[in-house]
């Protein structure tokens, strides 16, 4: 789903760093002073959103949103290197290819 919030119109890696920043237990009444006052945050919050800018609200909208999503995909991406690296070893131990260990990954999955 294509989120349309002020965080989610601002720049990949502005959110990356955000969604990082929460990870870490970060608290709102710190992020929202260094968002604000982040250039890239204050151009898009000037052009899209009058200059308003990100409050508690919108912040609270994202933990539960887009910041989420960031972390099934964070899960994914984990878990998906884990396999590629299995597969990896798979091939290793049996002085086969890559996709020779993944095929077999993919028959004990059927």
């Amino acid at each position: 789903m294509a989120r349309i919030g002020k965080i989610a119109r601002l720049p990949l890696a502005l959110r990356e760093e955000l969604n990082r920043r929460l990870q870490a237990g970060q608290l709102g009444p710190d992020i929202l002073p260094w968002i604000n006052s982040h250039p890239e945050a204050v151009q898009v919050l000037s052009a899209r959103f009058g200059g308003k800018p990100i409050n508690a609200q919108n912040l609270s909208d994202w933990r539960q949103g887009g910041y989420q999503d960031w972390l099934r995909k964070q899960d994914r991406t984990h878990r998906i290197k884990e396999l590629a690296a299995f597969a990896a070893d798979l091939a290793k131990a049996n002085d086969s290819s890559i996709a020779a260990g993944a095929a077999a990954i993919a028959a004990g999955k059927i």
